[in-house]
């Protein structure tokens, strides 16, 4: 119950990283005829990738993950660090929190955008914080604790008719593979992706660049991706990420189904088995995520009670759990302390079922209550 951080890949993807390794071990950079082999397996999973998202190949870029794609898309798209402004949204993922950190220290003004308690962006507060200066506008399209989905189309609608000329980065690291992504329909410069999300292999994802808008590399050696990302392409991981694509184009539809009942089912049961519980969800969301906030427990001391069960949840994002001056996001928007140090995050994946379902409510309605009775107890 705990896909949001990674998932495991499927037998196919698998299959085909081994495959792979085995056979299409040349270097796609290569001038002779198995070089050329393996350039031509690359250009095939590229369009994959990029047809699912309605892209074309060319706009397609490979890197090591969500984080360094992100960090591409940020530090790129900046061309000069005095007098540049950037906006984003302060509860998004430390892939983005972290760059723009970075950023301010370099002299660029950066500016959080309000969010309300669902972690919504506050249209009206972009568009007043929209200025000449506004260089670069950075949010997520799924928020990776909350689950919380950003209307992209309309938000991009916003800031290029505010100003044309302003860079817009989408984080779709949460869903990308999961939730429908046109980016024929949208007006979104760059947006990252990632692998292990979708029941891919870890070490590869992506950036998607739109035609004519030009990122500077942060490394720099050959010509690779087209100097953005130099470097050897890994093949197998791109080969098996692909595979992964393709179970995407076969399933998304009816898993999102699956999955959304799945999640409601959940909810239901939670509510009717605990007492002072509150769901931390928007109406438009992903349904992969789900974030409950339990009134006097310590969402540390649940996850480790569940995980003797073998029921691996989480309170936050995998990427600062381990950074103890970072606070999730619901501690962020919500000041009431015996809610929020009970937040944890339960987030699905193809291969969870209505089986394991009925024992996650089970395990957590009675730990809840063995924990809430120490904790009260005092």
């Amino acid at each position: 119950m705990d896909n949001a951080a990674t998932t495991k890949i499927t037998e196919k993807s698998l299959e085909k990283f081994v495959f792979s390794n085995k056979n299409h071990y040349g270097n796609s950079s290569s001038l002779h005829s198995y070089g050329y082999v393996c350039e031509k397996i690359l250009k095939e999973s590229r369009r994959i990738i990029g047809d699912f998202i309605k892209a074309s190949q060319e706009e397609v870029f490979f890197t090591s993950g969500g984080t360094e794609s992100n960090n591409i898309a940020i530090f790129g798209s900046i061309k000069e660090y005095d007098g540049s402004e950037v906006i984003y949204s302060d509860i998004d993922h430390p892939s983005i929190i972290g760059p723009v950190n970075e950023l301010r220290k370099k002299g660029v003004v950066t500016i959080p955008v309000n969010t309300d308690n669902y972690g919504y962006i506050d249209i009206d507060d972009l568009e007043g914080k929209l200025s000449s200066k506004t260089t670069l506008c950075i949010f997520t399209h799924v928020n990776s604790e909350l689950g919380t989905l950003q209307d992209m189309k309309k938000i991009c609608n916003i800031i290029k008719n505010n100003n044309s000329n302003i860079r817009i980065h989408f984080d779709c690291v949460q869903s990308f593979g999961k939730i429908n992504i046109d980016v024929s329909q949208c007006k979104v410069d760059t947006l990252s992706f990632s692998g292990h999300k979708i029941h891919g292999p870890k070490g590869i994802g992506g950036i998607y660049v739109r035609k004519g808008i030009k990122v500077k590399p942060i490394v720099f050696g050959g010509g690779q991706e087209k100097g953005l990302r130099p470097g050897t392409e890994p093949l197998p991981l791109i080969e098996s990420f692909a595979e992964a694509i393709l179970l995407r184009v076969e399933i998304m539809e009816h898993e999102y189904e699956r999955i959304l009942s799945l999640r409601n089912k959940l909810i239901t049961g939670l509510k009717n088995s605990i007492e002072d519980i509150r769901i931390n969800s928007a109406e438009k969301y992903s349904p992969y995520i789900l974030n409950v906030s339990i009134k006097d427990i310590k969402g540390e001391v649940l996850l480790h009670y569940l995980e003797r069960d073998e029921i691996f949840i989480s309170t936050g994002s995998a990427c600062s759990s381990k950074d103890e001056s970072v606070d999730n996001v619901v501690s962020k928007l919500d000041s009431d302390k015996s809610y929020s140090d009970g937040t944890v995050r339960m987030s699905f994946g193809m291969y969870n079922d209505e089986a394991e379902n009925n024992i996650v409510l089970e395990k957590v309605t009675g730990y809840v209550n063995e924990i809430r009775e120490i904790i009260r107890g005092r």
